[in-house]
Order: structure tokens, then C-alpha cells, then sequence
């Protein structure tokens, strides 16, 4: 008899190499702030886990216990460290004079807008970035009703190479995001027979939630390309009442309190700075 968490485990390993990945993370940070119209195209790869238990009482069934990886689309803890080789996400950031940018992304999970500010990179030895962002799980590649976020997010990123271009950099962060996030869990439906039902393997929770969101990484940067790779934990501070999506389940107990990602996003773009202008030589 085949079960069903085997069966998403491998639906889910073939659509990354086709179509998509399954992890559920919050957006790679955009680098720093650069001078000039600064157009840059934003891939991002990422695995994700967070240890997650549910109690529902099924419709006519009694109470199930399920567990599983909160942080994949699969629900399933087998997918932990399974990556895929098509991106998350993909955005596109514009910068707007020497003090902003802004970005869009489309997800799998969920898509949003994000405003970035903070002083020019040319003037600080330590750039920062001040980041304000948004969330919905109803524009998305696999879209769910009713999951939206929103965070703020304070990023740094001190000189690691004395030499500005193609610099080696850290990337450390840190913030609050505050929304309905979702928890996708396997439901082994078994008829009485003992055959497997393969029409509702999976159900999401919902649970109003607020997160302090960190990360810390490595940041490059040439002319035309950017990447960052880094470890993004979050922790749970508060939530409230858990529910299902589904009306055939009700959720008594919903225990998720922490993830992590890993996190890899590459920057396409130029910078659009003549090779002989002053920020070249910085630092």
C-alpha cells in the first residue's frame, strides 16, 4: 500500500525540477543601496523547516494527530533539506534616486510590493537599509485565501574586502512581521478497506501570528551580478486561534513556534556607474 506523505514527497521533488519549489519563507533581503537607476532582477532559492504539530477533529472521523514540516508546501518533514533548482521567487527592484528603491515579487506561496530607504552607499562605511514590505497568499503561484504579512526589517551590511567592486560583504538583519501565515500538513485519508484516498492529502492551517525575523549571510556584488546566501530563523512572539481551510476540520491545538531558511538569491542588473566615478575606488 503506497502512502500518501510518499507520494507528495515525490510529486513534490519532480514539480521543483519542473515547475517550482515548496519551501515557504519570507523575502531575501534586495543588498545594498546603490546611486543612479539602479534596475536589478531578483531569483530566489531557498529550503526551509519548522518542526510543526496540529490536533483536528475530523468530520465524522474523531480527533488526528498530524505533524510535519510547517515551512514546505507539502507539509512534509522528508522535503527538510530537499532544494529546488527553480526559484521561489522571483522579483524585480528599481531604485529611485540615491535614498530608495522599491521591488515586487511573485511567489509560490505568496507575492508583495517592498520600499527599501536609507542613505546613499557611497556615504556610509557601514550601509544600511530601513525595509517596509507586504504580503498576500492570493496573489501566488499555489494561491490560499485568507494569509497576508507584513514586516519591517533593519539590514546591514559591513565591509568584509577592502576593495568596493566584487567585494565580499556580511549581510545581517533583523525585524518584526506580523499576518496570517499558513501550516500545510499531510492528512493520510484511509477509507475503512484500508485503500488510500489521494483526492485531500494535505490541509491548511491558518493562525494569526507575530515573528522576529533574523538572518545573517554573505553578500557579493559586481557590476551586473549580486548574490547573497545566508541562514534566516525566525521565532514566534504571539499568536492567536488556529483554524483550518477546510470545513471538515476543526483545529484544536496548533504548536509551531520557530523555522529557518536557507536562503540563496542572485541580483541581475547594472549599476550603472561609470568605471571611473569616485564609489568605485571606496573602501
Amino acid at each position: 500500500m503506497f502512502k500518501v506523505h510518499h507520494l507528495l514527497s515525490a510529486a513534490c521533488a519532480i514539480s521543483a525540477l519542473g515547475a517550482g519549489g515548496c519551501a515557504m519563507t519570507a523575502p531575501a533581503p534586495g543588498g545594498r543601496l546603490r546611486s543612479g537607476a539602479f534596475t536589478q532582477f531578483q531569483p530566489t532559492w531557498a529550503v526551509a523547516y519548522s518542526p510543526s504539530d496540529a490536533s483536528v477533529a475530523r468530520q465524522g472521523m474523531g480527533t488526528t494527530k498530524l505533524t510535519g514540516n510547517g515551512d514546505v508546501l507539502t507539509g512534509d518533514k522528508d522535503l527538510a533539506l530537499i532544494g529546488a533548482p527553480i526559484p521561489i521567487s522571483l522579483g524585480l527592484r528599481q531604485t529611485l534616486g540615491r535614498h530608495v528603491d522599491v521591488g515586487a515579487h511573485l511567489g509560490w506561496a505568496a507575492s508583495g510590493m517592498e520600499v527599501r530607504m536609507g542613505p546613499a552607499d557611497d556615504d556610509q562605511r557601514v550601509p544600511w537599509v530601513l525595509s517596509l514590505g507586504a504580503r498576500t497568499g492570493k496573489i501566488s503561484s499555489v494561491p490560499v485565501d485568507g494569509t497576508y504579512d507584513a514586516r519591517i526589517r533593519f539590514e546591514a551590511y559591513p565591509g568584509a574586502t577592502a576593495a568596493e567592486r566584487g567585494a565580499i560583504r556580511l549581510s545581517l538583519w533583523g525585524g518584526l512581521a506580523g499576518g496570517v501565515f499558513s501550516r500545510v500538513f499531510l492528512v493520510p485519508d484511509v477509507e475503512p478497506s484500508g485503500d488510500v484516498i489521494l483526492s485531500r492529502p494535505t490541509v491548511d492551517i491558518l493562525r494569526p501570528e507575530l515573528r522576529v525575523e533574523t538572518g545573517i549571510g554573505i553578500y557579493g556584488r559586481s557590476r551586473y551580478v549580486g548574490y547573497l546566501v545566508a541562514v534566516a530563523p525566525w521565532f514566534l512572539v504571539a499568536n492567536g486561534a488556529a483554524s483550518s481551510t477546510d470545513r471538515n476540520y476543526t483545529v484544536q491545538a496548533l504548536s509551531s513556534s520557530s523555522g529557518v531558511a536557507l536562503t540563496f538569491s542572485l541580483s541581475l542588473g547594472s549599476d550603472h556607474e561609470p568605471s571611473n566615478s569616485p564609489s568605485a575606488f571606496k573602501r
